[in-house]
């Protein structure tokens, strides 16, 4: 028990993908407890800290005024981990890989299209003006 502990205190908790925990394949929810991962944010973004379509992600949530979690890959022990059980789940390393309110919406030019088609402010319950 100390060694969770201590190992959680190394490598602060970060995310679990989906807000409806029963969409998660009982194996990858185990696997997700394994690495120390609290209940889900709304918003989750992974990615790579410079990398330019991990940047463009982040930016089109900053226009939309919204605060995702975001999870740079590159800067955790852990992110080659994430990074497999983001394979598992969505069929995808790459990054970045963009989920809200339990939908995985997808990389940098899913994120965008959805943005241009009105998906993503629907999904954040905003009006395609904003």
């Amino acid at each position: 028990m100390a060694d969770e502990a201590e190992a959680e205190a190394k490598n602060p908790s970060c995310l679990i993908l989906l807000s409806n925990v029963a969409t998660v394949p009982f194996l990858l929810w185990a696997r997700c407890c394994l690495l120390f991962l609290p209940p889900p944010p709304e918003q989750s973004l992974f990615v790579l800290s410079k990398f330019g379509y991990s940047m463009r992600a982040k930016h089109i949530f900053r226009d939309l005024k919204e605060d995702p979690y975001v999870v740079e890959l590159d800067t955790r022990v852990d992110g080659r981990d994430i990074q497999s059980v983001l394979l598992d789940l969505v069929g995808r390393r790459t990054v970045p890989q963009v989920f809200v309110n339990g939908q995985h919406i997808g990389g940098s030019d899913d994120t965008v299209n959805a943005l241009s088609n009105g998906q993503l402010q629907k999904l954040l319950g905003k009006s395609q003006s904003q």
